[in-house]
């Protein structure tokens, strides 16, 4: 596996255990009412930052976006402990048990529809830091 899909599961797995929501990566089915709250893991975008001579290593920036989906009469408030939760997940264990050098976190932001209840979704983005060599995606060690 690369260094990415290890980060990726990492993740996963910090926020499979968040209580009360049911957790999915990288899901394009739209979400029915009857599944409740839903937290949804995907990659966004990755960017080099900075390529060193001497060994070829290269500083990566994973973004990912994490998004709550919710129904209720007042969604983001729901939304809000569900943040919280995933914020703790992720900031406690900045490194990710060492597989980055760092999970940064960069922006939430909230959209509604109307449905038969009011739908919420809140998206928090995260960078996360990390290197490899050049030549591979495989983990540094």
């Amino acid at each position: 596996m690369s260094a990415r899909e290890n980060i990726m599961a990492a993740v996963g797995s910090a926020l499979t255990v968040i209580p009360g929501a049911v957790f999915f990566r990288s899901r394009e089915a739209a979400f029915g009412r009857n599944e409740g709250t839903a937290i949804l893991l995907e990659p966004e975008e990755e960017r080099v930052e900075k390529r060193t001579q001497s060994p070829q290593l290269v500083i990566r920036r994973l973004t990912i976006v994490v998004t709550v989906i919710t129904r209720g009469d007042v969604p983001d408030q729901i939304a809000d402990s569900f943040l919280q939760q995933i914020n703790t997940a992720l900031i406690n264990d900045p490194t990710l048990g060492g597989l980055c050098a760092q999970v940064v976190e960069q922006s939430t932001r909230w959209s509604f529809a109307e449905a038969d209840l009011t739908a919420g979704r809140a998206e928090l983005r995260l960078d996360i830091l990390y290197q490899t060599l050049a030549s591979t995606l495989a983990n540094m060690q």
